[in-house]
């Protein structure tokens, strides 16, 4: 039994499953133009198996996992901003670092003052007495 290259089977599976996803994530059907776009588009990248070929060569291949790095980075890249905008808006809404508020205390009014970390965790609480005015 033949040995099959492991590498050529990954880029040529690897290749099969984004071009598959990226077709799944269209919110819309691809018109007749937009279909022939692609494959006019794959063809002079040199994604596609070439006539007369047993399968694909080692040219399409590389052809193949280059289109896959690109698309990789493109993904890696959005994922990333996706991040940072989500951090931003994060902070935005973050709690106050420092909260305070009254409440009864056993000789009178007191002050209650809570300080939290950057994520909003408690750090201290200190309570201060309040002179009572009649």
């Amino acid at each position: 039994m033949k040995r099959i290259n492991q590498h050529r089977l990954f880029a040529a599976a690897a290749a099969a499953l984004l071009m598959a996803g990226s077709v799944a994530v269209q919110a819309e059907p691809l018109t007749r133009a937009e279909v022939r776009a692609e494959l006019a588009e794959w063809r002079a990248q040199g994604m596609l198996d070439r006539a007369g070929e047993a399968g694909a060569t080692s040219d399409v291949l590389l052809a193949r996992e280059r289109f896959n790095e690109t698309q990789s980075r493109v993904l890696i890249a959005k994922y990333e901003l996706e991040q940072q905008q989500l951090a931003e808006r994060t902070a935005a809404t973050a709690l106050p670092e420092i909260a305070a508020y009254t409440e009864a205390g056993p000789d009178g009014p007191q002050l209650v003052v809570i300080s939290m970390n950057g994520e909003g965790m408690v750090d201290n609480v200190e309570t201060v007495d309040l002179a009572a005015i009649d």
